[in-house]
């Protein structure tokens, strides 16, 4: 393949930017939609950008110098994000209130975070230490403890800590299922077919327990339970062209919480 041929088609750059302009729309929808009359197809849009991010995301782990400092990263982020939104909420309250789970950068430290904990421990290739593997096992669990912590806690001051400083399994953006997602693209992303095999079964899966609970028919599948659209990322996720471009690596973490909290707050005035 030429220089020019491997060009061809979106980079990673691409494809974070492409993803910033449809959560902006999704979250314009989903902050001011009832007060300014905003049509829903900005969120059938949005749907397309959680996974786009989580995509590269994942090539982001595998072709970083410093796993360590990529995954400290998104954790800090995931800190000063959650501190913010209790202060945010605080400060403008509102039925429409900022949730800990508003917080994606929680699910992407756990995305990494556990691709990681999984490497090491199915590593027989003799370089990954023995204390390593075990540590993992014992990482691989505090996700699911905090999580479960914090159920038990239910909605108190202490859970909410709780969730505030451990990325929790069950209270991160998506839940469980957009980490096992995000660590199942990255397991299979030494093989883009199977990777994107995956994908789609994962979205459509999704469409599937849709149907299941309410029914195929329109106002289930577009207007309540419509997170299967996010099976149409496929398309630009096809077309990565391995490139990283021009980076902007900061971008996100400016901008992601910035326009939260801008969209949140006129809200709350309007």
């Amino acid at each position: 393949m030429n220089s020019l041929e491997s060009k061809k088609g979106f980079n990673s750059t691409n494809l974070k930017i492409i993803a910033l302009i449809l959560m902006l729309l999704d979250h314009i929808q989903y902050f001011l939609g009832p007060a300014l009359n905003i049509p829903i197809w900005f969120r059938w849009l949005g749907r397309i950008s959680a996974p786009l991010f989580i995509f590269t995301l994942v090539e982001g782990i595998n072709h970083t110098h410093n796993k360590y400092l990529y995954m400290l990263r998104l954790y800090i982020s995931f800190l000063f994000m959650g501190i913010f939104n209790i202060i945010v909420a605080n400060k403008f309250p509102s039925l429409n209130n900022l949730s800990l789970s508003n917080n994606i950068f929680g699910t992407l430290f756990l995305i990494a975070y556990y691709t990681y904990c999984i490497r090491n421990i199915t590593d027989n290739s003799g370089r990954t230490p023995t204390y390593k593997k075990i540590l993992s096992i014992i990482l691989f669990i505090i996700p699911f403890a905090s999580s479960y912590i914090a159920n038990v806690l239910s909605d108190t001051s202490v859970s909410k800590v709780i969730v505030t400083i451990i990325p929790s399994i069950f209270y991160v953006e998506g839940s469980i299922d957009f980490v096992i997602l995000g660590v199942f693209m990255a397991l299979l992303s030494h093989d883009r077919s199977k990777q994107l095999l995956f994908y789609v079964v994962f979205s459509s899966l999704l469409m599937f327990v849709a149907i299941a609970d309410g029914g195929f028919n329109f106002t289930n599948l577009f207007m309540l339970r419509f997170q299967w659209l996010m099976i149409f990322a496929v398309v630009p996720m096809h077309f990565y062209n391995n490139q990283k471009g021009k980076g902007y690596k900061y971008l996100f973490y400016v901008f992601y919480p910035l326009h939260i909290y801008i969209l949140y707050i006129l809200s709350t005035l309007i």
